[in-house]
């Protein structure tokens, strides 16, 4: 039985455990990193899942329209605008959770942001065709953290 356990470990990690392997545990009730054993993990299948590589298949809205929801529960999504659109944000982070979301925006119209898109001082960048956005929200905040990470003809 702890060698299926084991075994799970090693396909999700992507690398080999073995039992007194040391795999490190973030608490984030503390400030300190933990550490357990292996072969102290027993049934935790949330934990091994943690593990496992970040695939996900992106949100694709091939025709915006005027107005648009970026959800913030999906993390990746290609947003391409058939006009200019207004673009707000749903699926919110809640008490205590985080959510962010790579957003892909293509398409020869402009593009506004809600007032809960917060650029910071410099304000909404000049969006040129094929931009990459982060949006982040935190702990049931209103606004909605936002970055552009690359503009203009960035394919990806």
């Amino acid at each position: 039985m702890a060698d299926t356990k084991i075994s799970a470990l090693t396909e999700l990690a992507g690398a080999t455990v073995a039992t007194g392997d040391w795999i490190p545990i973030v608490d984030t009730t503390a400030t300190a990193t933990k550490k357990l054993d292996a072969g102290e993990l027993g049934d935790v299948p949330a934990l091994v899942a943690a593990f496992a590589p970040l695939t996900e298949t992106f949100n694709e809205v091939a025709a915006t329209g005027a107005t648009e929801n970026i959800d913030m529960d999906k993390p990746f999504q290609r947003l391409t605008m058939d006009e200019a659109c207004t673009f707000s944000f749903s699926n919110k982070a809640g008490v205590n959770e985080i959510r962010t979301s790579v957003v892909y925006i293509d398409g020869a119209f402009t593009p506004t942001f809600h007032a809960d898109a917060d650029f910071g001082d410099t304000g909404a960048p000049t969006y040129s065709d094929g931009s990459l956005f982060v949006f982040t929200s935190f702990d049931n905040e209103t606004k909605v953290i936002a970055g552009i990470v690359a503009t203009g003809g960035f394919t990806p």
